[in-house]
């Protein structure tokens, strides 16, 4: 009994009489885990305020304070706690009155151990089942919360109709919840897809199989996107399916990057059995579609489903007991993990992109989120963790990052090649700029950022006719002022972008001229008022192109640079970006030398800057 469900229990009992109380308490201390033991009702009613017992057992009649004045305190503070009563109960009135306080039970006396042991149990079982729908019902708000924030979820009813939608769905389709629910999933139906795929996708589920695929659905606003989707019903305690979930993740932007490339290379749970039924089928939902680990309070894996293994490589007797520090790069951000560890200790969900190292050394990019599991006190108990392999979308988008790159630097050059400047010049422009923005404070990926951006400082000028651009001599004002457009032209052909590099390429081509006097073009920006990637390419371009040949002028020589740039301090430059120039004007210097003109690439240069 005591491994069973009242071995486990804390019980108070209550008896004035010595001898029946040593007697009673020898039977009871080999069958309950803990037992508390009281002479009267005031002690018992002062054991039960500083221990909290599971179950009281007490005599009804007693000095100081007697047993049903004891209950009725009790009851008033803990109406749940069961409470049974050891007497005869002859008194009509005393029957009366516990009936009244709401005891739970009786044992007459004498005791008989048979009849304590059943009624004790039964109370115990009652405990055991309450308490045990109260974990269930914990830990099945966990998984669906699992479920929630870590994909795009509907369900609906056995004939199809929406009956919920979370958050992000409703955020993806455009749709919220009140116009979705009631509704069947053709309201979101994109007419390219075909009816036999969901024809198929509903003979599959009835049969109680689970179905899988990527879905092509249509928001309200008419915009597309695509879902990796898997469909499964939901069984009741009797085996029957009476709703259906569907578990989703966005990969539009993959599906669109593929399209590019394609073209550029041609109810509510009340019963435990309901509530065991409904987390066995969560659960199930749950690890179809995401790699999982669970951990303990100190990190170290308990439990790793098969996708997880087969994603990284390890078989899991490999995992068990190891801590997810197994997968960590080495050039992994601390910062992030620091965050993370963080996060989930005040009981909160992360959720990240995170870079994991399998077991044979490749990496792989994982959409992560760590759910803390929480028991009845709120105290966390693990951690669960659901994966998605978001590997294939981070490749491409490097991959179309590193081609933005090469557009960005290709058509700087071009523009620079229509005024006869070199390649190189470009290429000096954007290591200068770098330098710069690291050292005026300037994160990495930000000084990357405008390092790839400066090239289209001078993209405007495709606009400018050759006639002006390569002019030998001094332009006319009316000549000037069109190549003063060039600054405009540039934004103009970039601002459209929403892509990062494009974006502060723009923002690059029209304000590089303007000056922190307010005296420059095209806007007589002036101070801080200019963007920060216009302050400091302003100052790489000026002192690469006065070290260059142009069809209007030779090149200067160093000292008579370095001089105009400090006369200009607080005129044409910032003068904190002067300032931080000729602190580190040997790192300019080494780019310069690095990326010197060729005689065989010297030409006339640029027309007038």
């Amino acid at each position: 009994m005591r491994q069973t469900v009242w071995g486990n229990l804390t019980m108070l009992y209550v008896e004035d009489e010595e001898e029946t109380r040593e007697e009673l308490s020898t039977y009871l201390e080999l069958r309950v885990g803990k037992l508390l033991v009281a002479a009267n009702g005031a002690e018992g009613l002062e054991l039960f305020e500083k221990e909290r017992p599971d179950l009281i057992l007490t005599d009804v009649t007693m000095p100081v304070m007697d047993g049903l004045a004891m209950s009725r305190a009790i009851k008033a503070m803990s109406p749940d706690t069961p409470i049974i009563l050891c007497t005869a109960l002859g008194d009509r009135h005393q029957l009366g009155e516990a009936i009244n306080i709401g005891i739970d039970g009786y044992v007459p006396k004498p005791v008989d151990p048979d009849r304590l042991a059943k009624t004790v149990l039964k109370e115990a079982q009652r405990l055991y089942d309450r308490d045990t729908v109260t974990k269930q019902s914990r830990l099945l708000e966990h998984y669906r919360t699992v479920v929630d924030v870590s994909a795009l979820v509907t369900k609906t009813d056995a004939r199809g109709i929406i009956t919920y939608a979370n958050e992000p769905f409703c955020t993806i389709s455009g749709y919220t919840k009140e116009e979705l629910i009631g509704k069947s999933h053709s309201i979101v139906r994109h007419p390219q897809m075909k009816s036999a795929v969901f024809k198929e996708i509903w003979e599959t589920i009835q049969t109680g199989k689970v179905w899988r695929g990527i879905v092509k659905d249509r928001a309200k606003s008419g915009e597309t996107f695509y879902l990796d989707t898997t469909i499964l019903g939901l069984r009741d305690e009797e085996g029957e399916i009476r709703e259906y979930i569907a578990i989703r993740y966005d990969v539009t932007e993959l599906k669109m990057y593929r399209e590019v490339l394609e073209q550029q290379l041609d109810r509510s749970y009340t019963t435990l059995n309901e509530k065991v039924t409904a987390i066995r089928e969560y659960e199930k939902a749950i690890n179809i579609n995401s790699a999982i680990s669970r951990t303990d309070g100190e990190g170290k894996m308990t439990y790793v489903n098969t996708m997880f293994c087969d994603l990284l490589g390890y078989a899991s007797s490999e995992l068990i007991g190891k801590t997810h520090r197994i997968f960590r790069p080495l050039d992994g951000d601390e910062a992030v993990y620091d965050t993370l560890w963080k996060t989930i200790q005040e009981k909160q969900i992360w959720q990240g992109s995170l870079k994991y190292v399998r077991k044979d050394g490749t990496w792989c990019y994982l959409d992560t989120a760590v759910i803390p599991i929480l028991d009845t006190a709120g105290e966390i108990v693990e951690f669960m963790s659901l994966c998605h392999d978001v590997s294939e979308i981070v490749h491409l988008n490097k991959e179309i990052e590193a081609t933005q790159r090469e557009v960005v630097f290709t058509m700087g050059s071009i523009g620079e090649s229509r005024s006869k400047e070199t390649g190189n010049h470009v290429k000096r422009v954007a290591e200068y700029s770098r330098i710069l923005a690291l050292h005026y404070g300037l994160d990495e990926a930000e000084a990357e950022l405008l390092k790839q951006a400066s090239p289209m400082h001078d993209i405007g000028k495709v606009g400018i006719p050759d006639a002006i651009l390569n002019k030998p001599g001094q332009l006319t004002h009316e000549e000037f002022d069109i190549m003063k457009t060039h600054a405009d032209l540039g934004y103009e052909m970039l601002k459209h972008s929403e892509r990062p590099i494009l974006k502060a390429a723009a923002t690059v081509a029209r304000e590089h001229h303007e000056k922190w006097d307010g005296s420059g073009y095209p806007n007589k920006k002036s101070g801080e008022d200019i963007h920060i990637y216009g302050r400091i390419t302003a100052i790489a371009d000026v002192f690469d192109a006065l070290g260059s040949d142009r069809v209007y002028k030779k090149a200067w020589e160093l000292d008579k640079i370095l001089g105009l740039i400090r006369e200009e301090s607080g005129r044409h430059f910032d003068p904190v970006l002067v300032s931080i120039f000729f602190d580190h004007l040997e790192e300019f210097l080494a780019v310069r030398e690095q990326y010197r003109d060729t005689i065989e690439a010297k030409e006339p240069e640029c027309g007038n800057n």
